[in-house]
């Protein structure tokens, strides 16, 4: 799961850079001091970023995310275990919709916990 959570946001890397660029870029002083022309929309800033910094550029940051992103997920699958098997197992003749909500109960819970330590 983890692996699986690094290459998810190894894909949309490139969509987070440009998101954060757009909300950030009246914060750029080169963009208050009117040195820099502020991004017009999403096409400009990709292709402004390509061409200024290169493809490399649109997964800056990319390594700081996964690395708090695997952790996280082998945590909150580890802490849904360790639930799961605390809390009595639930009763098939009480139907799917029990077994979801044990499971659901469970997986919440360990999420939770795993996003308190990371």
């Amino acid at each position: 799961a983890g692996v699986a959570a690094g290459v998810c946001k190894s894909v949309v890397a490139p969509m987070e850079r440009v998101k954060i660029l757009m909300q950030t870029q009246h914060a750029n002083r080169h963009v208050l001091l009117r040195t820099e022309v502020p991004y017009t929309g999403i096409r400009d800033c990709l292709a402004r970023v390509v061409n200024e910094q290169g493809i490399p550029a649109l997964w800056r940051g990319n390594a700081v995310a996964i690395a708090r992103q695997v952790p996280l997920k082998a945590l909150g699958l580890s802490f849904k275990d360790a639930l799961r098997k605390m809390v009595p197992p639930p009763d098939p003749a009480r139907g799917y919709l029990w077994l979801l909500a044990h499971n659901s109960a469970a997986a919440g819970a360990g999420a939770a916990m795993a996003i308190s330590l990371v």
